[in-house]
């Protein structure tokens, strides 16, 4: 789910009987509204968008690109992107996409034990222009439709606009338990994120959502 799609609460509609920050958390596990690339689903939550959005996606091609695209890695330029993966939009740059389908298409034969290992394994193939959130992202997407499913459980894995609101959060003292923002830190020490219901991802998927609110916070 492109970041710009979710639609955070102006600091006006606040509830005045909950904390800032946790009304932001429950506003995106709770509040529903429409998102019109997928007209046929009604209004549901921000959560459950971005739960729609990954079971969207179907193979390592829409993996990379994180949209949908009718022709396949490698030699299926020109790709179509999700705003996460902007930066590979350049027709100089969308070459990576076929670089990252072949040093992961063997990625099926692997027995990951959890998404620790997997987003391990995809690091390690990682070329130029394949930064932290492409890897993160692919990792997500590819883990989503495993079957098992491979999800971020333990920890929480932050970069680009999701490191920038946790930063934020941290200096503002928001987050009690953060002393020195890591890319990747267990998920209990984001507890003040942690309403009924929020997972790893949701967390990193929160702070991207809601980056712009979270820096109104002071």
């Amino acid at each position: 789910m492109g970041c710009k799609s979710c639609k955070p609460l102006n600091p006006t509609e606040i509830p005045d009987n909950l904390p800032l920050l946790e009304s932001l958390v429950s506003d995106y596990l709770n509040r529903k509204f429409e998102w019109p690339e997928y007209p046929d689903k009604g209004a549901v939550t921000a959560q459950e968008w971005h739960d729609i959005y990954l079971s969207s996606l179907e193979d390592v091609t829409d993996f990379i690109c994180g949209k949908i695209n009718p022709t396949k890695a490698p030699g299926g330029m020109p790709y179509v992107f999700n705003i996460h993966q902007w930066n590979l939009r350049f027709p100089s740059r969308q070459n990576v996409v076929d670089k990252m389908a072949e040093k992961l298409g063997n990625i099926d034969d692997n027995d990951f034990g959890d998404f620790e290992e997997l987003i391990d394994y995809v690091e390690k193939r990682k070329v130029p222009y394949f930064g932290e959130t492409a890897v993160y992202d692919f990792a997500l997407r590819y883990g989503w439709n495993h079957r098992p499913a491979i999800k971020p459980s333990k920890y929480v894995y932050i970069h680009s606009k999701p490191r920038k609101a946790a930063q934020h959060l941290a200096d503002h003292g928001y987050l009690k338990n953060i002393t020195k923002l890591e890319r990747k830190m267990e998920l209990e020490k984001y507890q003040e994120l942690l309403l009924p219901g929020m997972e790893a991802s949701d967390v990193e998927h929160f702070l991207c959502c809601y980056h712009d609110e979270i820096l109104k916070l002071k």
